[in-house]
């Protein structure tokens, strides 16, 4: 028999429940792949993340947690427009989910 899995359900960061605290480095964050990268290594997304925007939003929009993104100038010192779309990602999406909550430092 085969079984599927919903797409959070191999998200380690969810097993850990909303309590917890991610945080983001925009030091890290000097392109689209790096951000992408930082996004998914400090929320610990599964494998099959997409490393875009909507893919980035779908994931957020069953997260359980408090994410940070400290040094949100660099990022946008770095990426300009992009910055500022991931950073909108994450406030739609937690205008949508009530067990996440995004903080920019």
């Amino acid at each position: 028999m085969k079984t599927t899995s919903s797409p959070t359900s191999n998200c380690s960061a969810n097993k850990e429940g909303k309590n917890m605290e991610f945080v983001i480095d925009g030091k890290n964050m000097l392109d689209r792949r790096s951000a992408h990268e930082e996004i998914a290594r400090a929320l610990r997304f599964p494998d099959y993340y997409g490393h875009n925007l909507d893919a980035l939003f779908d994931l957020l929009s069953t997260f359980e947690g408090k994410v940070v993104i400290k040094n949100a100038a660099s990022a946008l010192n770095a990426m300009g427009a992009y910055a500022l779309s991931i950073f909108k990602t994450f406030m739609d999406a937690q205008e949508e989910n009530r067990h996440f909550t995004i903080t920019f430092e």
